[in-house]
């Protein structure tokens, strides 16, 4: 009878891991994979901004809402290794709008600014391609 060795190798994916940690009055609360940022998080900078989204390999990909503490402004839209990319959408501390879109951390598409009450259109936005 004869026999054969074999070797496997069995390769578990790292699972991901919530964790918090703060650094230099920075914090960050959320999901790590491969000692990087990656899922769901929440970044607070020391002056108070804050960065709330999705992460892959420890840049902003994917949805997410920054806020600017000084101003109160909030930016909601899509980022794509770490640059805003797609549709946006910023609201102003005054309850303005301006949506408009993004291609590689560019501005590609001029938007419109909105007030309370209005209705956006696609008639009343300026495209700039």
């Amino acid at each position: 009878m004869h026999t054969t060795d074999y070797k496997f190798e069995i390769r578990v994916p790292t699972p991901r891991v919530s964790t918090r940690f703060t650094f230099c009055g920075d914090q960050c609360v959320g999901e790590w994979q491969n000692n990087q940022r990656n899922g769901q998080g929440t970044f607070t900078f020391a002056n108070g901004d804050r960065y709330v989204g999705e992460y892959q390999n420890d840049k902003r990909h994917g949805q997410g809402a920054s806020k600017s503490f000084a101003t109160g402004n909030e930016y909601v839209g899509e980022w794509l290794e770490d640059n805003q990319h797609g549709q946006e959408t910023l609201t102003f501390a005054d309850d303005g709008k301006y949506v408009d879109g993004w291609r590689d951390g560019k501005r590609f598409r001029w938007g419109r600014t909105f007030r309370w009450g209005d209705v956006p259109s696609p008639q009343n936005e300026n495209n700039h391609d």
